[in-house]
C-alpha cells in the first residue's frame, strides 16, 4: 500500500477514535442520553356511515376530550326516510280491519258450531268456517309482526342519524389529516386523533449502559433543555434488537406529564 494512503488511513482511524473518545467523555461529563417522545397511541378515527361531511368541530392542534363532537354527517335525506317509517309503522287500519273480520268470523263460526253439534249442518260447512276464522286469527298475528318490523326499521334509521355525528372516543389532539366540510365520508379515517395522557419516550442507550438501567427503580427526563424541572418516567420496556452500527440500543419509557408535548425535546437523565 503506498505510504500517502497508509498515511490517510491512519489519520482517519485516529480522528475516528478521538471522537469516539470525546463523545464517551461528554456522556460521562454530562449524564445523558438523547431520547424521542411520542405518543403511546395513535388513533385513526372513522366513520361506521358514509356520506358528505355537513359540519366539522375540530382543527389540527385542537385538544379535544373523551366525546366531544368530531364530525357531523349531512342527514337530510336520512331524516326523511325516518319520517316515513315512523308513519308506516303507525299504520294501524290493516290491523283494524283484520281484528274486526276476525271478530265477524267467531261469531259466524260459534252459530255454524251450534248448528253441527245439533246436526243442522255439514261437515265440510263447520270444517270450512273453522278454517277461515283461523286465517282471520293469523293474520292478526302477521299485521302486529309487521308493525313491529315497520318500528324496528324505524329505529334503525333513527340509529343511523344518531351515528352520522363523530364523537372523540378519548382525550387527544387532532392531527392534520382530518377532513374537510362538503367532503366524502367514506371507508378513510376522517381524522387523527394523538393520545397525549402518555407518552413514550424512547432513549438509545449506549450498549455499556443497559445494565446500570436495568438497576434503576426511577428515572427523570429532561424536556426542551429544561434539567431544572425534569420530568419523570416509568421503564416500560427493552427494545430486544440492539443496534450496532451505532452501539447502541432502544429502551422506552412511560411519561405521563400533562405539561410535556410530543415530539419534544428530550434527554434521559442518569
Amino acid at each position: 500500500m503506498p505510504r500517502n494512503t497508509l498515511a490517510l488511513s491512519a489519520a482517519f482511524c485516529f480522528i475516528s477514535a478521538l471522537a469516539h473518545a470525546q463523545s464517551a467523555q461528554t456522556f460521562a461529563d454530562n449524564r445523558v442520553i438523547n431520547c424521542t417522545l411520542k405518543p403511546i397511541q395513535v388513533i385513526e378515527i372513522s366513520s361506521q356511515l358514509t356520506g358528505v361531511a355537513e359540519q366539522v368541530f375540530v382543527r389540527p392542534g385542537q385538544l379535544v376530550e373523551k366525546g366531544m363532537p368530531i364530525l357531523k354527517l349531512d342527514t337530510d335525506i336520512v331524516r326523511a326516510d325516518l319520517k316515513l317509517a315512523r308513519e308506516r309503522a303507525a299504520m294501524s287500519a290493516p290491523l283494524d280491519v283484520a281484528k274486526v273480520r276476525a271478530a265477524a268470523l267467531e261469531q259466524r263460526f260459534g252459530r255454524i258450531e251450534k248448528a253441527y253439534k245439533r246436526k243442522a249442518t255439514s261437515a265440510v260447512e263447520y270444517e270450512d268456517a273453522r278454517l277461515d276464522y283461523d286465517l282471520a286469527v293469523a293474520d292478526i298475528a302477521v299485521q302486529e309482526q309487521q308493525l313491529t318490523l315497520l318500528s324496528q326499521q324505524a329505529d334503525r334509521v333513527e340509529l343511523t342519524i344518531a351515528k352520522s355525528t363523530i364523537f372523540s372516543p378519548t382525550q387527544g389532539v387532532i392531527g392534520e389529516g382530518i377532513i374537510h366540510v362538503g367532503e366524502q365520508v367514506g371507508t378513510t379515517p376522517v381524522a387523527t386523533l394523538f393520545v397525549v395522557d402518555e407518552l413514550r419516550a424512547e432513549a438509545f442507550v449506549p450498549l455499556n449502559q443497559l445494565s446500570k438501567i436495568r438497576t434503576l427503580d426511577s428515572f427523570e427526563l429532561i424536556i426542551d433543555g429544561n434539567a431544572e424541572a425534569p420530568v419523570s418516567g416509568s421503564l416500560d420496556y427493552i427494545s430486544p434488537v440492539a443496534n450496532l452500527a451505532s452501539n447502541t440500543i432502544s429502551v422506552y419509557f412511560s411519561v405521563k406529564d400533562q405539561n410535556v408535548i410530543s415530539q419534544s425535546r428530550c434527554e434521559l437523565k442518569l
